[in-house]
């Protein structure tokens, strides 16, 4: 694998990364759809998993 430089991310770091990018665009979605807050935030736990 070449290396390009960037500044490796453990899993952790990436997964921490993902979910301030895309976690609340998420949360929202899943909350249209289920119309409780608590089963949207499980359902957004399962699309990180």
């Amino acid at each position: 694998m070449a290396e390009t430089g960037a500044v490796p991310f453990d899993r952790e770091e990436r997964l921490t990364a993902w979910v301030r990018t895309h976690g609340e665009p998420i949360l929202r979605t899943c909350f249209v759809y289920l119309l409780d807050r608590a089963q949207a935030e499980d359902a957004m736990q399962d699309t990180f998993l």
